[in-house]
């Protein structure tokens, strides 16, 4: 087994620049296709694994897996659920990629930044899926998008990182929350609960930080 990452880097890029290369002079075409980019992109998710595995400190290769591994349900679906891929490629491929996001910082908590893309991709993906399945309880899917984003930086700033938090973090978290309120609930009705609910958590959350400063 090669120990060297780069061996592996290298025959990932060959094995998809042939693969390209028969596309490109039409050797590769049809089923074909995505069967044999579903087994190239399949084979980069195994050898990035194993760089990581072998090196846990290469945290850069679990996140270059989870995106070939998107890239690799692309072609699956394309092969198997040709159906499912027209609608549900794009948000399964945005949740491939946050959760690679996710990984980076749970494989080092100091990579706090990882956090970031995580949550807004993991938004974008929701709002992609929310439209293919569209609900009628009065929310707009740009909302869900901001309030997602919001919500992710509300998450860092509440969550200690190497003992201390970003506070940062909270800036912009409420224009989030407050624009993803106003454009996501259209429903007028809502806003008899939702302007409540703010001023009550708005309360709360000074009421919190009192007591944190007297203890």
């Amino acid at each position: 087994m090669m120990k060297d990452y780069r061996s592996w880097i290298g025959i990932t890029l060959v094995l998809i620049g042939v693969l390209l290369g028969l596309q490109q002079f039409g050797i590769l075409g049809g089923g074909f296709e995505d069967a044999f980019f579903a087994l190239a992109f399949g084979a980069g998710v195994v050898i990035f694994a194993i760089i990581f595995f072998q090196d846990r400190r290469l945290w850069w290769a679990a996140l270059v897996a989870f995106i070939l591994a998107g890239l690799t349900s692309q072609f699956v679906l394309d092969l198997f659920f040709p159906s499912i891929s027209d609608g549900w490629g794009g948000p399964i491929f945005l949740a491939f990629l946050a959760t690679g996001f996710l990984i980076v910082f749970l494989l080092n908590r100091s990579f706090w930044w990882a956090l970031i893309p995580s949550g807004v991709l993991y938004s974008v993906a929701l709002t992609a899926a929310v439209d293919e399945v569209p609900l009628n309880i009065g929310i707009d899917s740009s909302g869900i998008l901001f309030i997602g984003m919001g919500l992710t930086f509300l998450l860092l700033y509440f969550m200690p990182i190497a003992g201390e938090r970003q506070t940062w973090a909270i800036y912009p978290a409420i224009p989030l929350l407050i624009l993803g309120a106003v454009t996501g609930f259209s429903n007028e009705g809502l806003w008899e609960i939702i302007w409540p609910s703010m001023l009550i958590l708005g309360g709360l959350y000074y009421l919190f930080s009192a007591f944190r400063r007297r203890t």
